[in-house]
């Protein structure tokens, strides 16, 4: 309550609304869409008063829809009230795809929401929200009814409406309302008149009615509060900015940090991938919306013609990229005290990777003889953290690894968590030339913890990529974690290096016949990393001969592994050069199957068939040579030669014949000190039917049950 005079001059008590209103209109066919809508809008939101949701409907929810829109209170405390409408005074107006009767529910919020309600946002379904609502509800618009961002079309839309060209001219899918004010005025008469005269012109909805009617009510909000429609292709931006008055610096800007993005118009996310702009970001909520089935199989792209579109649009935005990453990086290495970098694009992939390993060995030695395990990790992390993801969201919303979020115990793993408030900050892939890699390096600093993961040796049923298995079949249940870097990277010490490495380090006795026997499941069980394709049976190859590892070239082990596309030609030919008297096969790599990538070939080798079981093979040949591959390692655990043309992390520990030497390790391990480290220290497993943490022994009882059940699981 405020104290105020009335015009008698006595005191008197106003009502003050404590909440922040947001309205939504939407018909049954576009509540999925407005679902996922919402569930970006309560995540995004930080600010401390109450949220207050009305729902506009023609129609009362079901029990189900109801059931689903309340899952969404497990994201943020909020109040939802449902509100049913009449809308018959527009049932006569032009509607389409895009504009349905749902779009003319905002012309009655003033009627409709509770009376001390003084203003309220309007947004559509077609959305994502990426900042707190709460800066655009306290914008200062003045004595204007209606707050918006300029329309991307204004210029010809003001022309089609017959207004001065200087009338303001808004989107009206993001929309600040002065509920107040607008009860004081014939708001719905000035309405019905209009459509009594120009109602079949109208092509824009309610749009055209607000801005032909209203356009001097009208007040502008900066633009990063609605980036809609042709706006979000900076190729069109270029082309057609004629269309409206908005300055490229205002564009630039919103679209570097959009606080809503609108898809308005036929292109949506769940249609096509023309757009360059958080479409990944909405397909990600929506896969974790409550109706995330009905957006299974949504096509990657629009056609041809927008496929041109897409790549034309890509490569302009990659064009002012380059510049943004090197501004990043420059800023690390200033805020790091590091060198900065020229800007030379032929140095750039050198340069970050320098700067990359110069950022790990400071943390390791912030970091110092700390102590560190898979357990540890996932224990000291509280329960709902948030963590920020450097990899796809689709990995780990339905996809490859989803089974991550129970194994830390919180949904909240994505790149939509920014690196700085997350609670750690998770590599799921290294890529050094996005600009999120290096925001978790500076979080770094900061002290939040860096976990780089992989899957583990033996924590996956069927490959990354293949279709034809089934989700279940694909969500990996094992990783491996390092917390100084990737095991694999052969450029800079690993957890897993540094340990081995540690003269002090040695198993016990229970450690070691833990270790050796889960070594022979592994051999006896023929337990293997893609562990679908292991076959019963079947044709078996020659004993004694020799197996070359394929793998796919660009495989971050390759490229971290200190070796290239020539080791592969050079690793066949050497292996048939020193084996003349016995018979060379070729392994493909389960992801070149279904990728259908070209593979080795040499007038002495065999290709095995791409179905062979490689444990089979294993278990028959003489020696393996291999690159990088965890085959190699296999081998190993079967006591097999194992020949090496790249730096894996289980070369040069005194195991294999390394054709590179590195001489940071310098301890000779047995291969159950190896297992140990690489398979139950630094590996941990999580049992997708119940979210539980197991041993690695339940997980080999898992991978069994696979095998003899499959989907009936």
């Amino acid at each position: 309550m405020n104290l105020a005079i009335a015009a008698n001059g006595q005191p008197q008590l106003i009502e003050v609304d404590p909440h922040i209103n947001v309205v939504f209109g939407s018909d049954r066919a576009f509540l999925p869409y407005t679902a996922v809508a919402l569930q970006s809008l309560i995540t995004a939101y930080t600010d401390k008063r109450p949220l207050r949701v009305f729902l506009l409907l023609a129609d009362p929810l079901g029990e189900e829809d109801r059931a689903r829109f309340a899952e969404l209170q497990s994201i943020r405390r909020f109040e939802l009230r449902e509100i049913l409408v009449d809308a018959s005074r527009f049932r006569n107006i032009r509607t389409t795809a895009g504009i349905s009767v749902a779009t003319y529910y905002r012309l009655y919020m003033h009627l409709l929401l509770p009376e001390q309600a003084k203003r309220a946002i309007w947004l559509d379904g077609d959305i994502i929200v990426r900042k707190c609502i709460s800066g655009l509800f306290d914008a200062d618009i003045g004595n204007a009814l209606f707050g918006g961002v300029e329309d991307s079309h204004s210029a010809l839309y003001r022309r089609r409406f017959g207004v001065h060209e200087s009338a303001a001219n808004v989107n009206c899918g993001v929309l600040l309302v002065n509920l107040e004010l607008l009860r004081e005025v014939p708001f719905l008469p000035e309405i019905d008149a209009f459509l009594k005269s120009h109602g079949h012109k109208i092509m824009l909805g309610d749009q055209q009615i607000l801005n032909t009617l209203f356009h001097e009510q009208i007040a502008y909000v900066p633009l990063h509060w609605n980036v809609h429609g042709r706006l979000l292709d900076r190729n069109w931006v270029l082309k057609n900015r004629h269309l409206n008055s908005l300055s490229m610096r205002a564009i630039e800007a919103a679209l570097k940090r959009p606080s809503i993005v609108h898809y308005c118009g036929n292109i949506k996310p769940w249609n096509s991938g023309a757009r360059q702009l958080a479409t990944q970001e909405w397909r990600s909520a929506a896969a974790i919306s409550p109706y995330r089935e009905n957006f299974e199989g949504i096509p990657a792209t629009g056609g041809r013609r927008r496929k041109l579109q897409h790549i034309i649009g890509r490569f302009v935005w990659k064009l002012g990229d380059r510049h943004r990453q090197w501004k990043k990086l420059r800023r690390f290495a200033r805020t790091t005290q590091l060198p900065a970098v020229a800007y030379d694009h032929e140095l750039l992939n050198r340069s970050l990777r320098s700067h990359m390993y110069i950022a790990l060995t400071e943390r390791r030695r912030q970091i110092g003889s700390r102590p560190f395990s898979a357990d540890q990790l996932l224990s000291s992390l509280p329960e709902m953290s948030a963590i920020a993801l450097v990899g796809n969201n689709e990995d780990v919303t339905g996809g490859f690894h989803e089974n991550l979020k129970p194994m830390f115990r919180t949904p909240h793993i994505g790149t939509h968590i920014q690196p700085h408030a997350a609670d750690a900050c998770l590599f799921l892939l290294q890529n050094l030339r996005h600009l999120r890699h290096w925001d978790c390096m500076r979080a770094s600093h900061m002290g939040t913890p860096l976990i780089f993961g992989e899957t583990s040796f033996f924590g996956a049923y069927a490959g990354y990529y293949d279709r034809s298995a089934s989700a279940h079949e694909r969500r990996c249940f094992g990783y491996i974690f390092d917390d100084l870097g990737y095991y694999f990277d052969a450029n800079q010490p690993s957890r897993l290096e540094t340990i081995l490495n540690d003269p002090g380090f040695e198993l016990s006795a229970a450690m070691f016949w833990r270790a050796r026997a889960l070594i022979d499941r592994v051999r006896t069980e023929r337990v293997t990393k893609y562990n679908k394709y292991v076959r019963n049976g079947g044709a078996a190859i020659e004993p004694g001969s020799v197996i070359v590892v394929e793998q796919r070239p660009q495989d971050a082990s390759i490229i971290f592994g200190a070796a290239g596309g020539h080791s592969f030609q050079n690793m066949l030919c050497a292996a048939v050069a020193e084996n003349p008297d016995r018979l060379v096969y070729i392994k493909r790599h389960p992801d070149n199957i279904h990728n259908r990538t070209g593979t080795l070939k040499h007038h002495r080798a065999r290709v095995l068939p791409d179905d062979f079981d490689v444990t089979a093979a294993l278990d028959e040949c003489r020696s393996v040579y291999t690159v990088t591959s965890q085959v190699g390692f296999e081998a190993l655990l079967r006591g097999k030669d194992v020949v090496t043309f790249g730096l894996p992390f289980y070369a040069g520990w005194g195991l294999t014949d390394d054709r590179m030497k590195i001489a940071r390790r310098m301890q000779k391990r047995s291969i159950e000190e190896l297992f140990h480290v690489a398979c139950i220290n630094l590996s941990a497993y999580v049992n997708p039917m119940t979210g539980q943490l197991m041993q690695i022994e339940d997980a080999f009882d898992y991978i069994r049950i696979l095998r003899s059940r499959g989907d009936a699981l």
